[in-house]
């Protein structure tokens, strides 16, 4: 019997903060669920699930969205949070595996001290930043004449 895994993502909702790496720039959204056999090994199917337009390919070349799949993701890092509904357990992905925690909450805690393996939402707007090479991280316009150092 296959069951319901809600999915969170954790991630930066600005560029400024993804820049820096700064963690209070960091927010979890809820992304929908995944429907998987509960038997060992569960949270790893629902990463690959979650990863789909990596692998999940027709003979046209074009990705397809497993039917099992209810969330917006179309890949994933270690950036996500899974929990069978109705339990009290969530595990977070990590760079290797996942790590059980007994809130959602407690989960978000610990991905806030990874920073670094965090990407931006999809959602985030995207101001044009770019790292330049003697350390500065900037931020501006898309014409490339306004610069604003964030560092």
């Amino acid at each position: 019997m296959k069951v319901k895994v809600n999915v969170w993502q954790m991630g930066f909702d600005n560029i400024k903060a993804y820049m820096l790496r700064d963690s209070s720039g960091t927010a979890c959204k809820e992304r929908g669920y995944v429907l998987v056999e509960n038997s060992e090994g569960w949270e790893e199917e629902v990463w690959n699930l979650l990863n789909w337009s990596c692998w999940n390919y027709n003979e046209k070349g074009d990705a397809v969205k497993p039917e099992d799949v209810h969330s917006s993701l179309d890949h994933c890092n270690a950036d996500i949070i899974v929990q069978i509904d109705g339990t009290s357990l969530y595990k977070a992905a990590q760079f290797s595996g996942f790590k059980d925690f007994h809130t959602l909450e407690d989960a978000v805690a610990d991905m806030k001290k990874h920073p670094y393996e965090l990407w931006p939402l999809a959602e985030t707007p995207r101001e044009y930043t770019r790292y330049r090479t003697h350390g500065t991280n900037v931020f501006g316009s898309n014409d490339g004449e306004t610069w604003h150092i964030i560092n």
